[in-house]
C-alpha cells in the first residue's frame, strides 16, 4: 500500500481569504478560489492525512467558487453535509448533498459553487494506490485508466455509508489519538477503496465480485462485448442469448447477479453514455436526432427522459454547453 508516514491530523480556521487559499492549496490540492463578494470568511477545516489519503471536513463560511486542477494524480470525492453546493462538469450541473457522492476522476474538470452555509466532506485518494488496489481486487490488468461515474446512483447506500465512515475516522483520531497507528489507517484506506469500487459505477464494474458469487461468467462477459459492438443496431435479449449459447433466463439472471442490472438496462445505460459523449463533442452541423440514431436510439421521447434522469439535463443542453465550451477555449 505504501502508507508509511505517520498519521497527520490538523485543525484550521481563518477569516482571511488569502490564508485559507494558501492552506487549502498546501493541504488538499492546488486550485483556483474566487469569492462572490468581498468580506471575511469563516473557514473551518478538520482533516487527517495518512500517506496521501486525505479526509477533510470543511466549510468556507462564505460564497466561493472552487476549481480544482484537471490533473492525473488523484481521485477527489465530495459529499455534502449541509448547505448548498453546485457541482458543474462539462455539460452537467448537479447539487452536492448528503444523498449523492461526487467523484472527480483524474483529468476531469469540475467547478464547485459553494454557499456560505455549506459544509462537506472531501477525500483525496492517490491514483496509483487506487488503481493498484483495483487491479489486485478485480484480478485484471487495467488496460485503460480506472474512471468512476461522476455521481452515485439514485438511492445508492454508498453516500450514507461513506459519510458515516469518514466522520468515524475523524472523530476517532481526535478522541483517541493514541490509537492512530499507521497500520490502523492503512486498513481505513483499504475500506474506503473497497467501498468506492463496490458502490460506485466504474469502467471495470463487470469484473467485480458481486455478493460473493465470483467473477462474472464467460457468457455475461461475451454478451457485454456483443452489446458494445452493436449499440448502433437493434439488440434483442433473444439474439444475445443465442449468440453466447445460453437461455434467455440464464442470461437475464447472469446480468442481474453479476452486474446488478438487466440486459435491457445495461444496453440503455451504455447508449446513454455513448450519446452523452457524442453530444459533448458534436459539431454544429449535427443534430441531437442524428446522434440518437447513430447510437441506436429510436424512441426519442423515452430516451430523453432517461437522459435527463441520468445526466440532469436535456440532450440539447449538453450539446449547447459543449459548443459554448469549445467557443470559450478558442
Amino acid at each position: 500500500m505504501g502508507l508509511t508516514r505517520m498519521v497527520d491530523f490538523d485543525r484550521f480556521s481563518s477569516a482571511d481569504a488569502d490564508e485559507t487559499y494558501a492552506y487549502m492549496t498546501r493541504r488538499l490540492t492546488p486550485h483556483r478560489m474566487k469569492l462572490a463578494e468581498r468580506g471575511p470568511l469563516a473557514a473551518r477545516v478538520t482533516s487527517v492525512d495518512v500517506g496521501g489519503v486525505l479526509i477533510a471536513d470543511l466549510q468556507y463560511g462564505a460564497e466561493v467558487t472552487i476549481t480544482p486542477p484537471a490533473e492525473s494524480d488523484y481521485y477527489l470525492l465530495h459529499l455534502g453535509l449541509s448547505g448548498a453546493t453546485t457541482v458543474a462538469t462539462s455539460g452537467d450541473r448537479r447539487a452536492l448533498d448528503a444523498q449523492s457522492l461526487h467523484v472527480t476522476s483524474p483529468n476531469e474538470t469540475v467547478v464547485f459553487h459553494i454557499t456560505r452555509a455549506c459544509r462537506h466532506l472531501t477525500v483525496r485518494l492517490p491514483r496509483k494506490q487506487v488503481e493498484q488496489y483495483a487491479a489486485n481486487v478485480l484480478d485484471v490488468r487495467l488496460r485503460e485508466p480506472l474512471a468512476f461515474a461522476p455521481v452515485s446512483r439514485p438511492g445508492s447506500p454508498l453516500p450514507g455509508a461513506w459519510r458515516d465512515v469518514l466522520l468515524h475516522i475523524l472523530a476517532q483520531i481526535e478522541g483517541a489519538p493514541q490509537m492512530a497507528t499507521t497500520r490502523l489507517y492503512e486498513q481505513y484506506a483499504r475500506v474506503l477503496m473497497e467501498m468506492l469500487l463496490g458502490g460506485q459505477p466504474h469502467n471495470y464494474a463487470d469484473c467485480l465480485v458481486h455478493n460473493g458469487a465470483g467473477i462474472s461468467p464467460r457468457h455475461v462477459r461475451r454478451a457485454r462485448d456483443l452489446i458494445e459492438a452493436s449499440l448502433d443496431r437493434k439488440i434483442t435479449i433473444e439474439r444475445l442469448a443465442g449468440e453466447v449459447g445460453v437461455s434467455v433466463r440464464s442470461l437475464q439472471n447472469g446480468f442481474r447477479q453479476f452486474m446488478g442490472v438487466t440486459p435491457a438496462e445495461y444496453v440503455r445505460t451504455r447508449r446513454l453514455k455513448r450519446l452523452h459523449a457524442a453530444l459533448q463533442a458534436a459539431d454544429y452541423a449535427v443534430s441531437v436526432t442524428d446522434l440518437m440514431l447513430e447510437t441506436g436510439i429510436t424512441n426519442f421521447g423515452r430516451f430523453a427522459h432517461y437522459y435527463r434522469e441520468q445526466f440532469g439535463c436535456r440532450p440539447s443542453e449538453t450539446m449547447r454547453r459543449g459548443h459554448e465550451g469549445r467557443r470559450g477555449a478558442t
